[in-house]
C-alpha cells in the first residue's frame, strides 16, 4: 500500500468516525459540538479527495480498493441518518430563534428590560 492509499483510507476512515461521532452528538442534543465534527468531517473528507487522487495516480491495490470499498459503503448508510439529524437540529433551533424573538419583542414593549432611572421630585 502507498502512503497516498494510506492516507486516503485514514482520512475516509476519520470521515465516517467524524459522521458518527456528529450523529451521536445531534441526538444528545449537543448542537455545537455536531456541527463541529461535521466542519472538522468536511475538512477530513477533502483530505481522503487528495490523498485518492494521488494513490488513483499511483495505482491502488487491491486490498486498499476493498478497504476504500467498505468504508463507503459504511459512510453511505449512514448519511440519510445524519442529514435527517442535521435537518431535525436546525429545525429545533429555528424555533429557538422564534421564540427568543418572541421574548425579546415582550420585553421591549414593557420596558422592562431597560434598568429603573431615577427621578428627584422637587416640592415647594
Amino acid at each position: 500500500m502507498t502512503d497516498y492509499a494510506r492516507t486516503a483510507v485514514k482520512a475516509l476512515d476519520a470521515v465516517l468516525s467524524r459522521s458518527q461521532g456528529a450523529l451521536a452528538k445531534l441526538a444528545a442534543g449537543d448542537v455545537d459540538e455536531g456541527l463541529s465534527l461535521l466542519k472538522s468531517r468536511t475538512v477530513a473528507f477533502h483530505n481522503f479527495r487528495a490523498s485518492l487522487h494521488q494513490a488513483e495516480k499511483a495505482g491502488i491495490e487491491g486490498e486498499t480498493e476493498r478497504t476504500l470499498k467498505r468504508l463507503a459503503d459504511e459512510l453511505n448508510a449512514l448519511e440519510p441518518s445524519l442529514m435527517r439529524a442535521v435537518e431535525g437540529a436546525l429545525a429545533d433551533t429555528e424555533g429557538l430563534a422564534r421564540k427568543l424573538a418572541a421574548a425579546k419583542g415582550k420585553i421591549g414593549r414593557f420596558g422592562s428590560g431597560a434598568p429603573h432611572a431615577p427621578q428627584f421630585t422637587r416640592t415647594v
